[in-house]
């Protein structure tokens, strides 16, 4: 059949020394010369051959004969640039020869240029019809442009001879098939299986057909036959591999590929075959290391990078999916979808200001991708529901039947408030998804807010049925059962729900981003978590999964460990990226002084006035506000924002510069700060010089620059209950429940205010619903004490309970130490009453209720120069603060700085 490559040279050589005159002189050494260095090549001393042919071309430039053998030694040692000015002298001094343009065609099949290959190989045969290898390969190149028929053509014109070698029937059957031939196909490689018995070559050749017609099964057979007579070879073992894993034979195609990679750990090709395995067998935690072990072995595989940013996303790592878009848009930058990806992943761990560029730009280029709009107005309704709605609904416009558009629709409108309007979205999915537990639990949230509390009820009955051990399911099933009157059930899902307790989230959007797509936030977080050890741990000199396993450790509340962690990041030279977000994370958990070594790198590498205000605030907290103040002054006076002028306010006034922090407050009020934190701050200056009407109007400006920030809406509505505007300040805890209606923090408020207004048992039920939710601090457990020997009296033990957890939570807290007095003096324990009430005084002088209850328990011990004494101090105190005992809002004023400080 095909005469291999160095036979066809040496015929040509011969053919062409036959047709010249006998050789003399210098002719027969350039002769001997030829041969010497075709029995080089022949032998594989390539290096030889050309010293040899390239001193005889110096010799004789103009011989053919020379000048072709010396091209195909280049080509064989890859040195094509070289190889190409001497295939091109010889066939120019001999244009008629089929044997030089055969040569010249071969090297451009070895550059992969199949036009000039083509050209070459058309020369062949337009001088010796039938000339197998130009043939065959004008044959392969019609192949592979999606030629058959002419493909066809090219292999009638072999010899008969050729005809049933098996690498022509392997052929020939490539081209029936892609012709549509198909059973004819099939019925060549049938025989050619009968045929090549012992011939592992072969078997190995049909088995890479089979696998170009996606009949794995197979293609596996052939391949286990290729391997019997070298089980060892890593080629074969491969392809197996890839046989099995598209068969479905798991657990064959991981022996096979574990087999490469023991042969050869640093095979990137295996390592990431392994880790498809993995996926396949839908063992995640296994496989993602693999995989980012893969793309480590070769960091310029965009296909490695994309497909381990698409398993992060299925795994809910979405951390690390952004990552890998990121290095794999560096090398292919062009690809859309993939910048789409990148900014919803960095959405879905709650980075919505990396996020939004990418899903912005993508939605003006592709601005029918219903998709594109949707993943864009998800992101964007986390902190701007209203033009995060405006592309959802465009979405919705082109893609009206996309379920998740609907169900984000409906989520976002019932969270702002628009129930009636949330509805028919919230039904439209339930009717195609009806155990849809988080569509189901915004419905029934939505009828309960309308007062349609038995469909509300019958709803949420079915989503606990779903997902019996969700917080947010039981709060609002808590709430429907209050509702509907039915307090004993109402009381069992209380109990549940505060035995389950607390849950932590990392990111607030991250979370409601899973809550829109209908995942459980606790389990992708879960799942976030194994992820995170599993990638941090087989990636260790990673300064950004380092970074991250930082934060979780801070989250889990292993601070000893984070701040190891997040010292290693500073030694792996971490991006600017990685600092900004190290420094978050730690200025969140308070720790100052390691945020501001981070800051201080960031401030080093991008001077800007937003880094250099968060170093400023970490250095306030780290190093003191004269520290702060010297890197305020540090900020160029054009960039000077109102962010900076309130932090100026907040370092002088600790500095004791009233006058000049006033000064700057008010230049900073004329800016529109853009800073939730700092605006808390301002109005908690503003509250502390009894500036409360102010402190309103700034939080009125706050709420509508930063209008999604829970803790600044809370502030709002305490705000509006010590300026006596209770009804606006009920119906914005309201408003705060219905969107974060796990967060017990705003329950605690809104029992403070109920009981300040004299409602105790609603009071007694938001302190319950708080501590519940894991607002399990001394104010809730003073409350609960307080309220329960008011709504009943009879239940002493629960009385007690409850001040003894107030205590155990913080023992210098003054009023729970008082009220733990009084309590043992209704238990007739004057005793200890003394010793409760003697701390308290000492702990609060001035608290008058606690003075008196001490002269009462010191009459009931007969003690009576001390009960005088204590009266004496009552009547002073009463008489200096006359308004102490009627202020309403003093609580409330405390559990403003107090809830500042745990900031």
């Amino acid at each position: 059949m095909q005469r291999s490559l160095s036979n066809l040279i040496l015929l040509a050589g011969s053919l062409y020394w036959g047709l010249t005159a006998t050789p003399t002189g210098a002719q027969s050494n350039s002769a001997d010369a030829y041969l010497a260095a075709a029995n080089a090549f022949q032998q594989g001393q390539l290096d030889q051959a050309e010293q040899t042919l390239r001193a005889a071309v110096i010799a004789e430039p103009d011989r053919p004969n020379l000048l072709g053998l010396l091209a195909v030694v280049l080509d064989a040692k890859k040195e094509y640039g070289q190889a190409e000015p001497y295939h091109e002298r010889a066939v120019r001094l001999v244009p008629s020869s089929a044997g030089l343009w055969n040569n010249f065609g071969n090297h451009y099949v070895a550059l992969g240029n199949s036009t000039k290959a083509r050209s070459a190989f058309l020369h062949v045969v337009a001088i010796e019809p039938g000339y197998a290898n130009a043939d065959l390969q004008l044959a392969r190149i019609a192949l592979s442009e999606k030629h058959p028929s002419e493909a066809l053509h090219y292999l009638k014109n072999l010899k008969s001879s050729d005809q049933n070698d098996p690498a022509v029937q392997i052929l020939r059957a490539r081209c029936l098939h892609l012709a549509g031939h198909r059973d004819a196909a099939i019925s060549i490689l049938d025989q050619l299986e009968k045929d090549s018995a012992g011939n592992e070559r072969l078997a190995f050749s049909l088995g890479v057909i089979w696998a170009e017609w996606e009949n794995y099964a197979r293609a596996e057979s052939e391949f286990s036959r290729a391997l019997e007579k070298d089980p060892a070879n890593a080629e074969i073992l491969h392809n197996l591999g890839l046989a099995a894993l598209r068969a479905g034979h798991l657990d064959r195609a991981q022996r096979a590929f574990e087999t490469v990679v023991q042969q050869n750990s640093n095979d990137a090709q295996s390592v990431f075959d392994l880790g498809r395995v993995y996926v396949a067998k839908a063992d995640v935690e296994t496989a993602l290391p693999l995989l980012a072990r893969a793309q480590r072995l070769d960091p310029n595989r965009a296909d490695i990078l994309l497909y381990l940013a698409e398993r992060y996303e299925d795994a809910g790592f979405f951390s690390g999916a952004a990552a890998s878009y990121e290095a794999y848009l560096k090398l292919k930058p062009h690809d859309a979808t993939a910048r789409r990806e990148r900014g919803f992943a960095y959405c879905r761990f709650g980075r919505s200001k990396a996020a939004l560029p990418d899903l912005d730009w993508y939605a003006k280029q592709q601005p029918k991708d219903a998709l594109g709009l949707f993943e864009l107005g998800l992101c964007q309704s986390l902190d701007d529901p209203e033009h995060g709605l405006q592309n959802i609904n465009a979405a919705l416009a082109l893609k009206p039947d996309l379920t998740m558009a609907r169900q984000v629709r409906g989520m976002v409108l019932s969270r702002e408030g628009k129930w009636p309007e949330a509805i028919p979205d919230l039904k439209f999915v339930i009717a195609r998804e009806p155990k849809n537990s988080r569509a189901l639990l915004e419905l029934g949230r939505s009828y309960l807010e309308l007062g349609r509390t038995s469909e509300a009820l019958e709803l949420l009955r079915r989503t606990q049925a779903l997902a019996p051990e969700d917080r947010a399911v039981l709060t609002q099933l808590h709430r429907a059962l209050r509702a509907s009157g039915q307090n004993e059930e109402a009381a069992a899902v209380l109990a549940k729900l505060k035995n389950i307790g607390p849950e932590q989230r990392d990111s607030k959007a991250s979370a409601e981003v899973f809550e829109y797509l209908e995942l459980d936030p606790a389990e992708q977080r879960e799942r976030f978590r194994r992820n995170l050890t599993n990638a941090a741990a087989a990636n260790p000199s990673d300064p950004e999964l380092k970074a991250q396993l930082g934060a979780l450790l801070l989250i889990d509340g292993k601070v000893d460990e984070a701040l190891l962690a997040f010292r290693e990041v500073l030694t792996l030279s971490p991006g600017t990226q990685v600092l900004k977000e190290g420094a978050a994370a730690l200025v969140q958990y308070k720790q100052y002084a390691l945020a501001q070594q981070f800051l201080s790198r960031v401030v080093n590498a991008s001077p800007s006035v937003d880094d250099r205000l968060d170093l400023a605030l970490a250095t306030f907290h780290a190093g003191g506000p004269k520290a702060s103040l010297a890197e305020i002054d540090k900020i160029p006076a054009e960039q000077l924002n109102g962010d900076v002028y309130l932090l100026k306010a907040q370092v002088l006034d600790a500095m004791g510069r009233l006058g000049d922090a006033a000064e700057a407050l008010n230049a900073g009020f004329k800016m529109e700060p853009k800073r939730a934190d700092l605006y808390l701050w301002a109005s908690l200056f503003l509250l502390k010089h009894n500036r409360d009407q102010q402190a309103v109007t700034l939080l009125q400006q706050a709420t509508k620059i930063v209008p999604n920030d829970p803790d600044l809406l809370l502030t709002r509505a305490v705000m509006l209950e010590l300026v006596r505007d209770t009804d606006a300040a009920r119906a914005q805890l309201q408003n705060i429940q219905s969107r974060w209606p796990e967060w017990g923090r705003s329950y605690l408020i809104q029992g403070i205010i109920q009981a300040t207004h004299r409602k105790p048992q609603q009071a007694l039920q938001s302190f319950r619903t708080a501590i519940a939710l894991g607002e399990k601090t001394a104010t809730a457990y003073y409350y609960v004490a307080d309220l329960t020997r008011m709504v009943t009296p009879t239940d002493r033990e629960a009385t007690r309970q409850a001040i003894s957890e107030a205590l155990q939570l913080d023992p210098n807290d003054a009023l729970s130490r008082a009220l733990a007095g009084r309590i043992a003096l209704e238990d007739e324990d004057p005793g200890k009453a003394v010793q409760q009430l003697k701390e308290a005084v000492r702990l609060r002088p001035n608290l008058a209720e606690a003075h008196y209850s001490l002269m009462t328990a010191y009459t009931k011990l007969g003690r009576m120069d001390e009960a005088k004494a204590e009266e004496a101090t009552f009547r002073r105190l009463r008489e200096q603060y006359p308004e102490s005992d009627n202020d309403s809002t003093a609580e409330i004023r405390q559990m403003l700085f107090v809830g500042q400080e745990q900031q």
